[in-house]
């Protein structure tokens, strides 16, 4: 009779943990987060890793007056020690979310705090979430020069991260089969990949790839569709795109302005362009053409409105393009 009753309590305490559950996402969805917290409270306590990721949430972002990261973590990690994996990638997601960059050299709590990161993204990966847990790893270990890496495949990790959207880790991908790093060497895989992060709007990954389009170093030459994506990456602002763009508006045709090829050719200078014999020769030329003094009549807004109507006037290429490579688009499990 009293193992009958036990049970009928803790149906009845579950039945309430989990009203109080739905209540407190109700309040944190519409915005009232003083109420959520409140609902969250009974939940918390009696270990519902629900109404803890919820929380903790809360506690991380300081969501109803109360920044406490020390106790978000101490309730993910016990929640997670007791078997809820959400609640051990979603402590990763928040290691790697709030704790900032440093862009003058990582120290060794930083070190420590992506190591920790890694390790429980790869213990609790179960595919692509919006947590994007491959893509995270994929960064630590970029950011780090390799310093930071999980235990197991990087590649199969860097193929996960492309499912996720990565551009970056598509980009590694093309530059790790060119190199044979960790792969078999591959010109064809590596230039699948270079096309895959240029469709994923890698701006480097776009301009060699709309070189090489445009060239026909890969096949028959698509000039419309290695401009599309040459334009694609200048609007990125790349300054190597922005020099193929500038010769461009420098070359014979319906689109010639050399005004807009000089201010393109000097922004990307003054953003950082090395000057080039290439780059030289077209800054020559356009002085010869007068183009510095058709530079100055073209203000910021004509400026703008120049490159936007080259943007959609290669739109339709670019589009016919992604259809291309979606077309020829492999299918990867890993």
């Amino acid at each position: 009779m009293r193992y009958i009753l036990t049970i009928a309590f803790l149906i009845g305490t579950m039945t309430v943990v989990i009203a109080d559950t739905k209540r407190g996402i109700q309040f944190y969805d519409a915005g009232d987060y003083d109420a959520a917290g409140k609902e969250f409270l009974g939940p918390v306590a009696a270990g519902d890793p629900v109404a803890i990721r919820y929380y903790a949430h809360m506690l991380y972002r300081g969501l109803g007056g109360t920044t406490d990261r020390p106790l978000a973590d101490k309730l993910l990690r016990k929640s997670y020690t007791s078997g809820d994996t959400a609640s051990g990638s979603y402590l990763a997601y928040m290691i790697t979310s709030y704790a900032p960059l440093r862009f003058s050299g990582y120290k060794d709590e930083d070190y420590a705090r992506m190591s920790e990161a890694t390790k429980l993204f790869e213990e609790t990966y179960n595919g692509p979430t919006y947590q994007e847990p491959a893509s995270s790893i994929v960064k630590n270990f970029l950011y780090t020069d390799g310093k930071v890496r999980p235990k197991g495949n990087m590649i199969i990790w860097l193929k996960r991260a492309v499912r996720e959207g990565h551009s970056e880790s598509a980009w590694q991908l093309a530059k790790d089969y060119s190199n044979g790093n960790g792969v078999e060497k591959n010109t064809d895989d590596a230039f699948y990949w270079a096309e895959y992060a240029a469709f994923l709007g890698n701006s480097e990954a776009q301009t060699i790839v709309g070189r090489m389009y445009f060239e026909g170093r890969a096949g028959p030459p698509r000039p419309d569709a290695g401009i599309a994506l040459i334009v694609q990456a200048a609007e990125d602002r790349h300054n190597p795109a922005m020099l193929l763009v500038a010769e461009h508006y420098a070359s014979e045709g319906s689109n010639r302005d050399l005004g807009m090829a000089w201010r393109v050719l000097h922004l990307a200078y003054d953003r950082g362009l090395e000057k080039s014999d290439r780059s030289e020769r077209l800054s020559k030329f356009l002085f010869s053409r007068r183009g510095n003094e058709f530079a100055r009549s073209i203000g910021d807004g004509v400026y703008n409105q120049h490159f936007e109507g080259l943007i959609n006037l290669t739109e339709p290429d670019y589009q016919a393009a992604l259809r291309n490579f979606e077309s020829r688009r492999r299918p990867h499990s890993e």
